[in-house]
């Protein structure tokens, strides 16, 4: 290397050096900053069921060998009792173990040539360059699908409280609810045909498009459905199903629409049971709107063939995507859209049993906090005008820089305010027009409020120097309306084009008891003692540690049983050549030239 080039980069170095300096200053000594956090409380009113708490989490991993992928799945739970007194909570760390039913793997082979029936049941494969993000989506799939399935068993257990999941609830319903629209869309405008799900029998008859489109917005029924203009005909479905059968002006008055909005309401209604084959309403006039008798079960249908198929996949050991002669195959989009039924009906069970359910994520970039959070604190005349708004974006890097440049006025273990996911999708309107609010949409619409509640936490100090500390990591709970309607807020957009407003959680005024709980949870199930545990969950750490182990066993151990069985194949049929790949094949053959020039040494 020149002493040009090292002296180029030596300089703009010290330049980005200077420049990040300056940002971390910037933070230093700033008291006010403590209005963004919140501390540990005092006892609680929440009422938490049983005296275990579950943590589970999945690994994965995948392989080729002759033209064949095997992809290996494993998921597992650690238990730990647990007791609440006055108010308080404790966790016995001593007596963490392993659950051993709470535990499934799948190893699953699959052609490359048979690829491309799955990796997409609506588009082609992809490009070469992304190949390998097309094969990563299939165990990618199966594992959350075994950890939603284990986390489903385990609130199901009347004497699990508390259940902790390593990665996000908001984050893992995002891209499966996209996946989902995705393939519905398809299906709506191609053909029902395309996909093996439709037609499958159940106990209340064969699964449709209507059922799967129902499910995959509606969940169980008790979700919150926004009666903006993107989501007015599901909202209008489930008052129907709740409801019973209603006139158009009632039912517009139930969706907050004036009347003159009639005839548009009814037009959509009209237009979404078109696309759907005429098989959601029997009749959709102004005199009345009633649905078909069996739409109601559409919950019962798709619920059954979901927990059939995955039972299938992880207890029965049936390959989870050819499912015969007769049906064909299962693309990762009909894997993932049966992954959001399990997460809908885990948050089902966990809100009727008063479990908690909690989302723990280690690696974000997210920056919600910084560009939409923040400005909003600030629009609502809750944010100190001594506060100076961070030129740093990345939340995780803003609030461990904040927290860390201000010992005194942040003290661990201490959380951020609470805030509805939806404000993911939300950034400040710097230009606001007329009635517009101090947010917009980051692009052209927000996402559903009142799903998923987040925040970010950080637990632990060095005693000799309060500077150093634990990482900052986030989390996720389900809404509650129990004790969460208290802390709505009201927000305007607009989205396609027209004002929208909706109640969306954000805990500005008064304290969430919920979340205030949860960070008592989380500062007494870390390990201070095991760097990788600091400030994280012993009980997560315990089942990643368990579940990669049981992984990096399955690979190395059913690569001698795959090989067997495809090397019977290759000397019965004569084709060793035409089933291996000829950078495998070059790659021996220099392997063994060199070898042989070395007199056998290498």
């Amino acid at each position: 290397m020149s002493s040009r080039v090292a002296k180029a980069l030596m300089s703009q170095t010290r330049e980005l050096v200077r420049l990040f300096n300056n940002r971390v200053m910037s933070l230093h000594e700033q008291p006010a900053a403590a209005v963004l956090t919140r501390g540990l409380g005092g006892g609680t009113g929440v009422r938490i069921p049983g005296n275990t708490a579950i943590g589970i989490d999945g690994s994965m991993d995948y392989d080729e060998r002759l033209e064949m992928l095997f992809f290996y799945v494993a998921a597992t739970g650690y238990r730990c009792p647990f007791t609440v007194q006055r108010g308080d909570i404790s966790f016995d760390l001593k007596r963490v173990e392993r659950d051993e039913r709470l535990s499934t793997s799948a190893a699953v082979p699959l052609w490359l040539e048979d690829l491309s029936n799955i990796a997409s049941g609506t588009q082609s494969l992809s490009p070469e360059h992304e190949f390998r993000i097309s094969v990563e989506k299939i165990p990618f799939a199966l594992m959350t699908m075994a950890e939603l399935y284990l986390a489903l068993r385990a609130v199901r257990n009347n004497d699990v409280g508390i259940v902790f999941l390593d990665r996000p609830l908001s984050g893992t319903h995002a891209p499966l609810s996209k996946e989902a629209r995705i393939l519905l869309k398809y299906l709506v405008t191609e053909s029902e045909e395309t996909s093996s799900l439709v037609g499958m029998e159940t106990s209340r008859g064969k699964v449709t498009v209507l059922d799967l489109d129902l499910a995959a917005m509606l969940g169980p029924g008790d979700l919150h459905i926004p009666l903006r203009r993107g989501y007015r005909t599901y909202a209008a479905i489930q008052l129907l199903i709740k409801h019973g059968s209603m006139n158009a002006r009632e039912l517009a008055a139930r969706l907050n629409l004036p009347e003159e909005k009639i005839p548009r309401l009814l037009q959509q209604l009209r237009k979404f049971d078109k696309a759907r084959g005429h098989a959601c309403f029997s009749k959709c006039e102004r005199d009345l709107v009633e649905l078909k008798g069996d739409v109601r079960y559409y919950w019962d249908k798709v619920l059954e063939l979901s927990l059939r198929l995955v039972d299938d996949i992880l207890l029965h050991g049936k390959h989870p995507f050819y499912l015969g002669d007769d049906r064909g195959w299962l693309s990762v989009q009909e894997i993932n859209i049966i992954n959001l039924f399990l997460l809908y009906e885990l948050m089902h069970e966990s809100r009727v049993r008063d479990k908690l359910l909690i989302g723990i994520t280690k690696d974000t970039a997210a920056t919600d906090f910084t560009r939409a959070v923040i400005p909003f604190m600030n629009s609502i005349g809750r944010l100190p005008k001594s506060l100076r708004i961070p030129v740093l974006k990345n939340d995780r890097a803003f609030l461990t820089i904040l927290s860390s440049a201000n010992p005194n006025h942040i003290r661990t273990p201490w959380r951020t305010i609470a805030y509805d996911a939806c404000f993911f999708t939300l950034v400040e309107n710097v230009r606001r027009q007329g009635d517009e609010g101090p947010l917009k949409p980051a692009r052209r619409v927000v996402s559903r409020e009142r799903l998923f509640i987040k925040a970010y936490f950080q637990t632990r100090e060095f005693k000799n120097d309060p500077r150093m500390r634990s990482l900052v990591f986030a989390y996720d709970r389900i809404y509650n309306p129990r004790y969460d309607s208290k802390h709505l807020h009201r927000i305007t957009v607009r989205e396609e084009n027209e004002l929208s407003t909706f109640d969306a959680f954000f805990e500005a005024d008064g304290t969430s008891e919920l979340d205030s709980l949860i960070l008592n949870i989380l500062f007494k199930t870390d390990n201070p003692e095991v760097l990788e545990c600091l400030g994280h969950n012993q009980l997560l750490y315990l089942a990643d540690k368990a579940v990669k182990a049981e992984v990096k066993s399955m690979k190395a151990t059913l690569r001698g049983v795959a090989d067997l069985q495809l090397g019977t194949l290759v000397r019965r049929e004569r084709m060793p050549l035409i089933v291996r790949r000829f950078r495998d094949i070059r790659a021996e053959a220099e392997y063994a030239r060199i070898r042989a020039a070395r007199g056998g040494e290498y």
